[in-house]
């Protein structure tokens, strides 16, 4: 929730900050403590001043862009301070709050409608692959669902069952082959009634949001080591690419 008290304050001039920008994974980034700066952003003085007393005190500091260029400008805070301080005047309020209150809304509007949690975080997909599957499946468990949005995984290896399926708490998909060595369909089978359950005992988390798939014939790995020379592995795998696919269209779109 934001509130005037995001956009108030004042700009430091005082100093410069004495830092470089550069680029990590692809972002642009003021430059191990990573800051999430307020609404004003990674270009805003105070912030990188900020990241500058944290560097002197011996840390590599980061202030990455992650509002994508839409933080909110520092005449905002000019701006605010006007609308919060009390007019002298009755004819003072006329004249001087009106045209605050609107370049507020503007300015601040535009911000929070660019970085409103919804907008601004991605949701996240998981797929994991035989041994990735396990930790594609913790990762939906209530301890770390936070993390991500839905997971697939085809033939997981390692699964303490039936734990792993009894703490999950975010969408899972699962592709199994039914000569799968590690994992036997009645396992797998049983899972699939526990998933069922526990859209039951959480619907607003797992209602509907499970999704069993036996693929018959195939053995463990048949999504990602196959022998491209036979045609029926070709084809489990390719229908397991396309389980995965619309599982991730249907849930993170």
């Amino acid at each position: 929730m934001a509130c005037p008290d995001c956009f108030s304050g004042f700009e430091r001039t005082d100093a410069k900050p004495a830092g470089t920008e550069t680029t990590v994974f692809g972002v642009p980034t003021y430059g191990i403590i990573v800051i999430i700066a307020d609404l004003f952003g990674w270009q805003f003085v105070n912030n990188r001043l900020l990241a500058d007393t944290y560097a002197a005190a011996g840390y590599r500091v980061y202030v990455p862009d992650f509002m994508a260029g839409r933080a909110a400008k520092p005449w905002l805070l000019e701006t605010v301070q006007t609308i919060l301080t009390p007019a002298k005047t009755w004819g003072g309020a006329v004249v001087s709050k009106p045209p605050a209150v609107f370049w507020a809304l503007v300015g601040a509007g535009s911000a929070l409608w660019f970085n409103w949690p919804s907008a601004s975080f991605p949701r996240i997909g998981v797929a994991g692959f035989c041994w990735g599957g396990k930790h594609t499946v913790t990762l939906t468990h209530k301890e770390t669902s936070h993390l991500i949005d839905a997971a697939f995984t085809a033939h997981p290896s390692f699964l303490s069952l039936p734990g792993d399926i009894d703490n999950v708490r975010k969408p899972l998909a699962i592709a199994l082959g039914s000569n799968d060595n590690l994992l036997s369909v009645s396992q797998v089978q049983e899972a699939e009634k526990t998933l069922l359950k526990l859209g039951s005992q959480f619907p607003e988390q797992l209602k509907g949001k499970t999704e069993v798939k036996i693929y018959d014939g195939a053995g463990h790995g048949f999504s990602s080591r196959i022998d491209r020379l036979n045609e029926k592995q070709v084809d489990q795998a390719k229908e397991c690419e396309a389980q995965a696919v619309n599982w991730f269209d249907r849930l993170l779109a």
